[in-house]
């Protein structure tokens, strides 16, 4: 079960996130900047609240610090990559925030290095349509 934020209940996970991610759209700003291509609130954030309250005992504090690492990571992707992605036909926001999700699950579940590389690879070549 999993916590549909807007009205404090519970469903099942795909229920919640599916209506967290949609509340999240409609609510969601951070993209009318064209230099900066985010929907950061929708793919890091949810990401690590659910995650977090899948797995369960999980302090606040690194809650947040796995947060930090990957909206960090993200939006430090985001400037290298830059508005640029959408003349080569890349839509930034599922390159890009979709590895800081990644990143963010695989922090949350304590993955090691290797784990996180190749979840990150395999995720950066899908998204970007090479695979």
């Amino acid at each position: 079960m999993s916590t549909v934020i807007m009205w404090e209940q519970q469903l099942g996970a795909p229920y919640a996130v599916l209506l967290n991610a949609t509340a999240a759209y409609c609510l969601d700003y951070d993209d009318s900047n064209a230099a900066r291509v985010q929907r950061s609130t929708v793919s890091v954030i949810l990401t690590a609240l659910e995650e977090a309250e899948a797995i369960g005992n999980v302090t606040p504090n690194i809650r947040l610090i796995v947060l930090a690492i990957g909206y960090e990571l993200a939006l430090r992707f985001d400037m290298g990559f830059g508005p640029d992605g959408y003349d080569r036909r890349f839509h930034n926001t599922s390159v890009i925030w979709n590895y800081g999700a990644v990143v963010t699950t695989s922090k949350l579940r304590r993955l090691n290095k290797l784990v996180i590389e190749a979840s990150s690879d395999s995720t950066l070549s899908k998204d970007s349509g090479s695979t």
